[in-house]
């Protein structure tokens, strides 16, 4: 397999100095819109991670003094949510996502209201259970987070047996064809599948394809101050 190739990431001061900008700023936790749709999220929209793919390589995914700096904010964030949410004395939703390998997703969520139930069964919950990898941080990140109970959980895309289309609907032959021929190898591996009858009692099929493995996670009652 060919080795992925990346742009590199200069500028350490400023990346760490925009890093601290972003958590300043997620640390204000906006009642309003949360009474509006009952959630917020605070993802890790931090320049150049959280720009578009516009170049042949991409930028790699956050590691070492970025990783650190990351996980240390969201904390903070989280710490400053709960706060503001026990003052609104409704049940609620409050979590830390932590993704490997596409760490960049990782966020803070909360949600009350209807919102509860949907974010808590957002991820697959897996039957082998992974250990949380502290082999990615250093001690006193890792410190951080053993404040923290964690769950090992699974990020999935969906797709049903109609997810190719027709070849009218893509810009090109090519670009049909290619659709097809990835789709046809991804049925064939190993993958989770759900079959159910649909409301107008016609047999489906969803496939899932496994995209990051997730930990959830949430303080410690003994951590709660």
């Amino acid at each position: 397999m060919k080795k992925q190739k990346f742009k590199k990431i200069r500028g350490k001061n400023k990346l760490l100095r925009n890093i601290e900008k972003w958590k300043k700023y997620n640390l204000f936790f906006d009642q309003e819109l949360l009474k509006e749709y009952n959630y917020l999220t605070s993802k890790w929209m931090v320049r150049p991670w959280s720009d578009l793919l516009r170049t042949k390589y991409p930028y790699p995914e956050p590691n070492g003094e970025f990783r650190e700096k990351n996980i240390e904010s969201f904390i903070e964030i989280y710490k400053n949510w709960k706060i503001e949410l026990d003052k609104l004395q409704v049940d609620y939703y409050l979590k830390i996502w932590i993704f490997f390998p596409n760490f960049r997703e990782s966020q803070v969520v909360c949600a009350i209201g209807d919102k509860i139930e949907w974010y808590e069964n957002v991820f697959f919950e897996n039957d082998e259970k992974l250990d949380f990898p502290e082999n990615e941080f250093s001690k006193e990140t890792n410190e951080l987070l053993s404040n923290f109970s964690w769950e090992h959980c699974s990020s999935e895309e969906v797709f049903d047996d109609n997810e190719v289309g027709e070849e009218d609907e893509y810009a090109s032959k090519k670009d049909y064809l290619d659709s097809k021929k990835w789709f046809e190898n991804f049925l064939k591996s190993e993958h989770r599948i759900y079959q159910f009858i649909d409301e107008n009692k016609e047999n489906k099929t969803y496939h899932y394809l496994k995209t990051d493995d997730v930990w959830v996670g949430e303080i410690k009652k003994n951590e709660n101050k």
